[in-house]
């Protein structure tokens, strides 16, 4: 498909998905669970909390990779739209998955989603 790319960034993924597509303007990352880059699926130590920060961290390195960043999701301004679904259970027991769509800067976005 035309304008369609795979983005992978150095953070844990399995190989059933993709860690984000692009497509036209927007990037579109795939939940991330807090894993620590370099392990295998360990996740980050401590609380929700921390588990948060850690996809947090990793959403930003794969939006990076996508030519995006977290601010162009994450605003005061517009607060992001969402999704809660109620599951059992959470991939490796986790408490967290976080997804998120963003914008990429400087692909003739008119304004922020």
């Amino acid at each position: 498909m035309a304008g369609f790319e795979v983005v992978k960034a150095n953070t844990c993924a399995l190989p059933q998905y993709s860690q984000a597509v692009k497509y036209g303007d927007t990037v579109y990352c795939s939940g991330d669970i807090g894993s620590v880059p370099g392990t295998e699926w360990e996740l980050a130590q401590g609380t929700a909390k921390d588990r948060a920060r850690q996809a947090l961290s990793n959403l930003s390195e794969i939006l990076k990779a996508a030519g995006s960043k977290l601010e162009n999701f994450f605003t005061w301004e517009r607060k992001p739209a969402r999704c809660c679904i109620a599951v059992f259970e959470l991939p490796l027991g986790t408490d967290v998955e976080i997804e998120c769509s963003a914008y990429i800067d400087g692909a003739g976005n008119r304004g922020k989603l």
